[in-house]
């Protein structure tokens, strides 16, 4: 499966290769706007995004709005991307097995690379993160400035991407 793309970059450039800070002060927040409003289309980004991820070595944590969406999220990684196995589980601290993504819907107290945020909640600890990514939907543009604004005011470093699905 080839890296997602966004306008023109692969994910590669936007992960990152260096290890995770021990003393992270401001996170790096990417937005991905998505051309279609389907939960399912958020859902599968969520996963690709993990997946590679996870797949550069990197921690996950995708926070999802409630348990009915964590479950969905689990059942897609468990097939999707296609061809890919990604180790994961709905918990929302480190366990005993190292490597996971997480998945859950209470926002972790342990640090993690990257947070997938899949709520319409700003990450109020952005400084916990690496990375965070905020997938939007078109219908979710009023809530994602809100956030936007959120991360600013943090003098987090903002990018945004646009995502062709379909």
């Amino acid at each position: 499966m080839p890296l997602l793309r966004e306008n023109g970059r692969s994910t590669a450039s936007i992960l990152g290769t260096g290890p995770l800070k021990n003393d992270i002060e401001l996170a790096n927040v990417s937005f991905y706007q998505l051309n279609q409003d389907e939960v399912g289309a958020k859902l599968k980004t969520a996963c690709r995004l993990a997946t590679q991820a996870y797949e550069r070595s990197k921690s996950v944590f995708i926070w999802t709005v409630d348990e009915e969406d964590s479950k969905r999220v689990d059942d897609l990684l468990w097939e999707f991307p296609l061809n890919r196995f990604v180790p994961h589980e709905q918990s929302a601290q480190k366990t005993q097995f190292k490597n996971l993504v997480r998945i859950h819907h209470q926002i972790p107290e342990d640090n993690y690379y990257v947070l997938i945020n899949l709520t319409q909640e700003p990450v109020a600890l952005a400084g916990k993160f690496e990375r965070v990514f905020e997938i939007v939907l078109p219908s979710e543009t009023d809530s994602a400035a809100t956030r936007q604004s959120h991360y600013e005011q943090l003098n987090c470093t903002i990018q945004n991407h646009t995502i062709k699905v379909g």
